[in-house]
């Protein structure tokens, strides 16, 4: 579904967040913001999402943006300011794995093994 989406709306900074940014698909996030939640590079970045529109600490500065640009999402999305910052947060806390199933295959084998030692 979020592939098919024209935007993805986020409330919580989990997985669902990650994995749209990780595959490029435009995204927000809006969650109340503390200062005190976030060590001081994560803080450093978010503030940098904030700036690319990409984060927002209240609902109605997201509903504001979201209203003045829904006919051009792509072209926010895509635009370089709001890329390189999409890049910097992916690079820092969305890593690919190609070999998932085979890492979780080793660790069901691994739990096996355990239990039948």
């Amino acid at each position: 579904m979020i592939k098919k989406s024209k935007l993805t709306v986020c409330t919580y900074f989990a997985t669902v967040f990650f994995e749209s940014m990780s595959a490029n698909i435009p995204t927000i996030l809006i969650l109340p913001y503390s200062y005190n939640i976030f060590n001081n590079e994560t803080d450093r970045i978010m503030k940098r999402l904030k700036k690319a529109n990409i984060f927002f600490t209240d609902y109605k500065s997201a509903a504001k943006f979201i209203n003045s640009n829904w006919n051009n999402i792509d072209s926010w999305w895509n635009n370089k300011k709001t890329q390189t910052e999409k890049n910097n947060f992916t690079k820092n806390y969305s890593k690919e794995n190609s070999g998932l199933i085979a890492d979780i295959q080793k660790l069901i084998d691994n739990i096996k093994n355990e239990k039948s030692s």
